[in-house]
């Protein structure tokens, strides 16, 4: 009694230090009969695994995500930020945190990883360059672990740099590398205004319900402009398969009947090669508009549209359906526009890439100046015209425009090529203004001190200097940062200026006043929320030096920052975070972008296998892939091809016949690319439906408009983006047009 009386109060302090430190996130998880799981591992940033979730769990991606939960295995424990997101109502029963590491094979099997329908690896996107490397060499640990333990288990990872792509190669089915994609990203978007806003908005999900709140609210605050882009925010990447009633078209007759009977866009299509020395995430060939490819059946197609249920009707398409669709289209010309006037006169028009200027950045004075002399209420539907797949009452996009609505923005002027000189890029030239010779031209700015030059720029000016490329822009580097030895050499029209984008002397120094593009990298990476601090100053530096209206793009590490560039907002009372971010019009003009807004797509990537593919396309549309560099050598077959021929089903093609003969693919190689177009000018005025029946004529995809547009309350100009809009929709003379087409631009 006495000792215990001593020796309870001295240790009592140790065992509830003991007690405290006890995890309760070290109980093995357990699979209820009635539920599968995939597996979540890697570095976890709160926003993060936030986007993760969100897309994980929308209810677009059907019944599946009401019986599948999310196992967390990390071998620290959660943070308080963490902790929240687990406490979420909306995740609590749905998201289970073991601690312990996915290199161990017994933590692997405290969380069921045998039985687990596939396993995601995560990074940290705010990782230093030398982080980075140690980031990426701790994901293929685990990707190797994992593919040890499970073999059969489908592994999708997050990478952050690029030359690290070989080691995830034969250990993964999905690879996305954080740095290639953004690099891509911020290039085309520069390039090819609203681009950023296009790829974003397709990487992620918008549930109907949402959708439709958004456009009440638009009509409640007389934002009725806005209902165009709000149906285009919901649109996804769907797969389909070819029906009877298709195959035997080209792909550019099939996609004119698509769009015409489903409102759906068809952009794409793909065949899986069977080749096990070809890694998982390259056995997918993929082409984007093989406009003269004759379908055959064996194909996947990738549409564009607002829901699932699309992609099915489509697939359930029949000649029957095609005669009775053909012949109530005929009768309503009235409402669509003189349809056998467009269909008679095709032949005499000239192709779109003739007929207007092509854009290289933003729309040219010409276009501006004019305004739009029609009226933006679509036209009323006939009794016979088919209705939208997915309009409801408060879906009418365009029907309550005000003649504020209809005003344009100024234009900024068209590229003009300048002959350069030679410059030297030793580091006292550098330090020299930039020649006045170089003007129209693109300053991407550096602003990171401490890491050092970027070592994959190269990936910025890939889709930069494309073959399909007329008229490459001159790029101007602006970093305090020296390239290595010769690297500038290396690249035809590429200037390196030494010099901080924080300082407006050395922006000016750079040219930025007779610039016509700018942009910002990220200039800090870290979880601090004023990590965009010198991303926002350089924007504000520019803004005041230059007086030619400069086409900015900002990189953010956080899309909650995009409210300080431009407009704060166009929506009152939005409370979900998400609509919140893609409402802003910096977003909607594709002013900026987030790293985090990619972190949705690789759970999507679970749901639509091969929606990663066609992003990465459409982001490096030059690029041949490994597929296509074995294909133009003769050294391979898909496993359709045989039968195919031996049933005489194939019909050859300009694009395919050039290749070798006996071992070849269904598909031709990959030769478009996206450009920005104006509106002929005898179709403004006109239905989009004209537009894509015009330009699918002539073997072009349209993916979207980018729209100038005044506020109707506060008179605020802004532009938008809107992502394969309704037929219904009326053409204005200041649109552009961002298509997929072979044309050299």
């Amino acid at each position: 009694m006495i000792a215990g009386a001593f020796y309870i109060p001295t240790h009592l302090s140790e065992l509830l230090t003991m007690v405290r430190e006890r995890s309760k996130f070290t109980k093995p998880y357990k699979a209820p009969r009635s539920e599968s799981h995939v597996l979540v591992t890697g570095k976890f940033d709160v926003t993060s695994v936030l986007e993760f979730l969100r897309e994980f769990y929308c209810p677009d991606h059907g019944l599946s995500t009401m019986t599948t939960r999310v196992v967390m295995l990390s071998p620290h424990e959660p943070s308080e930020a963490l902790v929240s997101v687990l406490q979420d109502p909306a995740y609590e029963a749905r998201v289970k945190y073991v601690k312990g590491s996915s290199t161990s094979f017994r933590s692997l099997g405290q969380v069921d990883a045998k039985n687990a329908r596939a396993a995601f690896i995560l990074t940290s996107r705010t990782s230093e360059a030398e982080d980075a490397m140690a980031e990426d060499a701790e994901s293929v640990m685990r990707a190797l672990a994992i593919k040890k333990y499970n073999p059969a288990l489908p592994v999708f990872v997050e990478s952050i740099l690029p030359e690290n792509h070989p080691q995830f190669h034969f250990l993964t089915d999905q690879i996305l590398c954080i740095e290639e994609l953004t690099m891509g990203i911020l290039a085309q978007a520069v390039r090819v205004p609203g681009f950023s806003t296009l790829v974003s908005l397709l990487s992620s999900s918008m549930t109907e319900a949402a959708r439709v709140q958004l456009v009440e609210m638009a009509d409640q605050q007389g934002a009725g402009f806005l209902k165009p882009y709000v149906r285009g925010a919901s649109q996804e990447i769907y797969p389909i398969v070819f029906p009877p009633a298709l195959v035997g078209k080209t792909f550019k007759e099939a996609a004119r009947v698509i769009y015409e009977h489903f409102d759906a866009c068809l952009i794409g299509i793909g065949v899986t090669v069977d080749r096990d020395n070809l890694p998982p995430s390259e056995r997918f060939h993929l082409v984007l508009n093989p406009a003269d490819y004759v379908l055959t059946g064996v194909e996947t197609g990738f549409v564009i549209s607002t829901e699932v249920e699309v992609a099915m009707r489509i697939q359930a398409y029949t000649e029957a359906s095609e005669v009775l669709l053909s012949s109530s289209s005929s009768s309503s010309s009235s409402s669509r526009g003189a349809e056998s006037d467009d269909e008679t006169a095709a032949a005499e028009r000239p192709l779109l890439c003739d007929a207007v200027q092509v854009q290289i950045g933003e729309p040219s004075s010409s276009a501006a100046a004019a305004t739009s002399s029609s009226s933006d209420t679509e036209p009323a539907p006939s009794a016979t015209t088919k209705p939208s797949t997915t309009a409801t009452a408060s879906d009418n996009e365009d029907n309550d425009m005000t003649g504020a609505d209809q005003a344009m923005l100024p234009s900024l002027g068209q590229y003009r090529s300048k002959p350069l000189i030679s410059e030297d890029h030793s580091a006292d030239a550098s330090l020299a203004p930039l020649d006045a010779a170089i003007y129209d031209h693109i300053v991407l700015c550096d602003s990171s001190r401490d890491a050092g030059f970027p070592v994959n720029l190269d990936l910025f000016l890939e889709p930069l200097r494309g073959r399909l490329i007329a008229k490459p822009v001159p790029v101007v580097i602006l970093s305090p940062n020296a390239p290595p030895e010769n690297w500038v050499n290396r690249f035809e029209g590429v200037y390196y200026v030494a010099g901080n984008p924080l300082r407006r002397s050395d922006l000016l120094r750079a040219g930025v006043a007779r610039a016509r593009k700018l942009v910002i990298m990220c200039s800090g990476k870290s979880q601090s929320r004023v990590a965009d601090a010198g991303s926002i100053l350089t924007a504000l530096n520019a803004e005041s030096a230059e007086e030619r209206g400069l086409f900015l793009v900002v990189e953010f590490c956080f899309k909650e920052n995009f409210k300080y560039i431009g407009e704060t907002q166009v929506l009152d009372r939005v409370r979900d975070d998400q609509a919140e971010s893609i409402l802003r019009p910096s977003f909607m003009a594709g002013h900026v972008f987030s790293s985090s807004l990619l972190d949705g797509l690789l759970a999507q990537s679970y749901y639509s296998p091969h929606v990663l593919s066609v992003i990465k396309r459409l982001i490096f549309t030059n690029r041949t892939s490994l597929v296509e560099k074995l294909m133009t050598r003769g050294t391979w077959a898909t496993s359709s091809t045989p039968d195919l021929r031996a049933k005489g089903k194939r019909k050859m093609t300009a694009a395919t016949a050039a290749v070798p003969d006996t071992d070849v693919s269904p598909l031709p190689v990959q030769s478009t690319c996206v450009h920005e177009l104006e509106i002929p000018a005898h179709l403004a005025g006109k239905s989009y439906r004209e537009l894509f029946v015009h330009l699918a004529e002539q073997g072009v995809v349209p993916l979207a408009l980018y729209r100038h547009v005044v506020h109707p309350v506060d008179q605020r100009p802004f532009c938008m983006t809107i992502i394969n809009p309704r037929p219904i929709v009326t053409l204005r003379a200041s649109d552009s047009v961002i298509v997929l087409t072979k044309e050299r631009m």
